[in-house]
């Protein structure tokens, strides 16, 4: 806000006309109106980046149409009135006064933020506020002219106004009333705010008034000197989203290392300026403002980090605090909370460690636990399955670290223990490695095997009756170089075999490896005879199978050998199991052709059953019968009863048999032992905190006819499930008994009633300030969860929380505190926030002025005693008062022996005790202005 000397010098440059640019068409963007009359020569068409009021949503029924946006300050309070005068007579002008004193453009935009004044009359010529006008609302058939409105100093307004008529011929605006607007001084710092009272690294620097928030360069307008270098790393204006702020947000490079005084100062920046205001108005290069950093706050490295091993709860870490003002308060947020330098029992994560001195100064780090395998596995030998498909492979895993005893676990198909496992196959083995601590950590180890031996050949057909042909084949696959063997008599050990007959040759091929794999091959006439096969499975498993040849082709007749045992000669083989068979079938011209035949079977069903044995004393036994394999549909025979489907049920204790046979006669017999199941019951409790209802329940796998139920405190009860509310905590003998079926029948079990917390809370200050740290303490026992709602809308979970209130008042505190079983109970105490005791002075004052600083008084909050004196320049005493009433209510009103003291600067020394036994002197000037 503009200083008392600011105001009075606009009452000489009030209508100064200002060189202005065009206005804008955004809020954003509006022009300064920086004296009481401007001209508008050029009319505006269309309407900006966006129409920011929208038809409808003020008076405005079109909206913005061909509009130009304005925007002012109040210097002086008082009531103001504005005309907008066409040029044109004929041209109709509407306007909407918004108010945006404590508002923004982005308001209007979203239509939250109404106009206080707006004119949408159909009426050409002059429109605006005016004495003796009424209503601050008018719409197309109301007058052109509203009400004018009173304004405060300091106020912002932004001033819309649409051109209805859309001619080009411009206008003026003209302010009038007992308020000023305009503006021709600077904005001056006038208070900081630092980020606590505690070493700072960056400070916020209010100004009396607006600027561009585009006039700020970067770092280069500011310097700061003081005790200690302070190197300024980043400035910038707070609330720029309208385009002007006053609030400067500074950043240093690190937190101001000494106490003491240190002073801000504003230069030309690298853009030639300082801060500029929207009526062209710069900021004094070389002003000044200072400030004091009263504490410094501490230091704080986390040292002796140790990791925990395992992902258990073993690592540590340290706080090593230097600087501030001892005792510290150390908080890590650990579960549990540690308020110790050395944190312990921490499993792997990041964990937050905060420290707070003496004078409420915070520092706070993280550090990150890692976590460590305590185990080096990597002391493994393998050895490799010796032929592909194989299961003679092993490995061996010797373990270092960690603590001995190892246990090492191999996960194969039956687990072996040891540190080698053997009789392995290719693939992954997984070993799980312990030690004596319970640490575990599991090891993937591959086993090779070598790849898969194949033959390859090819053949050459003998002609009929010819022994021409031959058959060459090559190993492939496996280790190194191949043998070969044949089964010809006499056996034969090359890779060809050449003048042989038709016939079946079987070949192994054997590695370098001894691994060996063989192939059977069956060799045919040239022109051999073709055949159909007709074959039939043989039943449920038994030699009951056939397959008979049909030849299609060759020269009757035929003959037939099978290498059935006996071998068979007709064209049909009979007596067959499932398996593979062989037959020889030569024509009349010793043309010969082998055919393999495969004999498949349908296997007979098999019975499997799932049993569910009777209850004590009843017939609910039961046997659900499942068919494997076999030929669908299938039908049972049991032998209890007269039921043909695979469930018997209503059984008692004994032996069943049941019988299942397939669609095509075969069949399977089972015989299923049922036993009575002995009488087992169960009690559930539902037991919690002292005050609640504990509930009872129970199952049995007999029948219960009645019971009764002894709950521990001389209370029975004959309900199936009671409920019972406990007088006092602890453990109780709880006893049911049971009868009917098998019964009688006695369960017994203990339902624990577990003692709420005891809850209470102390904190300091008791009389806290809002500049006060309150720090909260926990009385009572067994509480484990402590949750602080502090009446202000903010809450916290924290054993020794501290609290700043920030508004003076009374707040009603609650703390609930939960223990480890869920009890929790609440208690509250009212607390008095008083306000920070203040007294100020303003720089100036005019005791024959009209504003509102006609006499030098105080302003303050607290304060019981006072004593005021002032000097004049020569050190002349000319006013003293030791009542801090009159300090405070009358002030100094600018005479001296009751004449009029000359206008000049005077000094000042003031002395102040406040409610809260604190003081307060200062040193300083005032102007009187005349």
């Amino acid at each position: 806000m503009p200083s008392l000397f600011k105001a009075s010098l606009v009452l000489i440059i009030l209508l100064v006309n200002h060189k202005l640019t065009l206005a804008q068409q955004d809020c954003l963007d509006a022009t300064f109106l920086c004296s009481s009359s401007f001209t508008q020569n050029n009319s505006y068409t269309g309407v900006g980046s966006e129409q920011e009021v929208a038809p409808g949503a003020t008076c405005l029924g079109n909206g913005e149409v061909n509009s130009a946006w304005y925007r002012f300050t109040v210097n002086t309070s008082g009531s103001l009135n504005f005309q907008i005068n066409p040029f044109n007579p004929n041209d109709d002008y509407d306007f909407a006064l918004f108010d945006l004193t404590n508002d923004s453009c982005s308001g209007i935009l979203a239509g939250t933020t109404a106009p206080v004044s707006c004119n949408y009359s159909s009426s050409p010529g002059a429109t605006g506020l005016s004495n003796g006008s009424s209503g601050n609302n008018n719409g197309s058939s109301g007058t052109n002219q509203n009400a004018q409105i009173n304004v405060q100093s300091g106020g912002s307004y932004a001033l819309l106004i649409s051109n209805f008529t859309a001619s080009q011929n411009g206008y003026s605006i003209d302010f009038g009333g007992t308020a000023l607007i305009g503006d021709t001084e600077a904005a001056i710092p006038d208070s900081i705010g630092l980020s606590g009272v505690c070493n700072p690294n960056v400070i916020l620097l209010f100004f009396d008034e607006e600027f561009d928030c585009n006039s700020i360069s970067g770092t280069s307008e500011i310097s700061i000197s003081g005790p200690a270098t302070v190197n300024v790393t980043q400035v910038a204006g707070i609330g720029c989203a309208d385009g002007s702020t006053n609030q400067l947000r500074i950043r240093f490079a690190n937190q101001i290392p000494t106490t003491g005084i240190y002073t801000i100062t504003i230069g030309s920046g690298s853009d030639g300026n300082t801060f500029t205001d929207g009526c062209g108005n710069e900021v004094p290069s070389g002003t000044t403002y200072s400030f004091e950093v009263e504490f410094i706050g501490p230091e704080l490295q986390v040292t002796n980090v140790l990791p925990t091993n395992c992902g258990l709860n073993q690592g540590s870490a340290e706080a090593v605090v230097t600087n501030g003002t001892q005792p510290y308060s150390y908080n890590w947020n650990s579960s549990p909370v540690q308020n110790t330098p050395v944190a312990s029992s921490l499993g792997p994560g990041t964990y937050r460690i905060r420290i707070i001195d003496d004078n409420g100064c915070r520092v706070q780090r993280n550090v990150v636990i890692t976590n460590n395998s305590p185990f080096d596995l990597t002391n493994t030998s393998v050895t490799d399955v010796s032929c592909f498909g194989l299961s003679d492979g092993s490995a061996q895993l010797i373990p270092t670290g960690g603590q001995g005893p190892y246990t090492i676990t191999w996960a194969t198909t039956l687990p072996q223990n040891g540190q080698v496992a053997s009789n392995l196959s290719a693939g992954n083995v997984t070993a799980q490695i312990e030690d004596a601590t319970g640490c575990q950590e599991s090891l993937v180890i591959n086993i090779p095997e070598p790849s898969e031996i194949g033959i390859d050949y090819t053949e050459t057909r003998p002609d009929c009756g010819s022994n021409n042909g031959s058959i060459a084949a090559t190993g492939t696959g496996g280790t190194g170089a191949f043998s070969y063997t044949w089964d010809t008599n006499p056996a034969q050990s090359t890779g060809t075999l050449n003048n042989i007959n038709a016939g079946v040759y079987t070949l192994v091929a054997t590695d370098a490896a001894g691994c060996s794999n063989s192939e059977t091959i069956i060799l045919n006439n040239n022109f051999a005879p073709a055949a159909d096969v007709i074959a039939r499975v043989p039943d449920c498993g038994q030699e009951t199978g056939s397959v008979t040849i049909e030849p299609t082709s060759g020269v009757a007749p035929h003959t037939f050998l099978w290498n059935t045992t006996p071998p068979q000669t007709s064209s049909t083989a009979t007596g067959l199991v499932t398996g593979s068979y062989f037959v020889t079938i030569t024509d009349a011209n010793s043309c010969i052709q082998i055919m393999n035949i495969k004999v498949d079977s349908v296997p007979p069903p098999e019975l499997t059953a799932t049993l569910t044995q009777p209850t004590c004393g009843q017939a609910d036994g039961e046997i659900a019968a499942t068919v494997s394999n076999g030929t669908a549909p299938f039908s049972f025979v049991w032998s209890a009863s007269t039921n043909t489907t695979s469930t018997e049920t209503g059984l008692v204790e004994g032996y069943y048999e049941v019988t299942v046979t397939d669609s095509i006669g075969c069949s399977d017999s089972q015989t299923y032992a049922l036993a009575q199941l002995p009488p087992e019951s169960e009690i559930t409790i539902s037991a919690g905190c002292l005050g609640e209802t504990t509930s009872f329940s129970f199952t049995t796998n007999s029948v219960a006819t009645s019971w009764t139920w002894n709950l521990g405190d001389g209370t029975t009860a004959t309900d199936s499930a009671p409920t019972h509310t406990y007088s006092s905590s602890g453990d109780f003998d709880i006893s049911l008994s049971l009868s009917g079926g098998c019964m009688p029948h006695v369960v017994n079990d203990i339902a624990t009633v577990y003692a709420p917390p005891i809850v209470g809370f102390v904190f300091v200050p008791e009389t806290p300030t809002t500049r006060d740290q309150v720090t909260f303490t926990p009385t009572g026992t067994n509480g484990t969860t402590f949750d602080w709602d502090f009446g202000d809308g903010t809450s916290i979970i924290d054993p020794n929380p501290t609290h700043q209130f920030l508004i003076e008042g009374f707040y009603d505190i609650q703390l609930t505190v939960t223990d480890n079983n869920g009890c929790e109970d609440t208690t509250s105490q009212t607390i008095e926030v008083l306000l920070e005791p203040v007294i100020y002075f303003p720089n100036a004052f005019a005791p024959n002025g009209s504003y509102e600083n006609k006499v030098f008084k105080g302003y303050g909050i607290g304060v019981t005693k006072a004593e005021l004196s002032i000097f004049n320049r020569w050190g002349t005493l000319v006013y003293f008062s030791a009542s801090s009433r009159e300090i405070l209510l009358n002030g100094w009103d600018g005479k001296v022996s009751g004449k009029d003291a000359p206008q000049d600067v005077y000094a000042f020394k003031l002395k102040a005790s406040f409610y809260n036994n604190t003081s307060f002197e200062k040193l300083g000037t005032v102007t009187l202005i005349r």
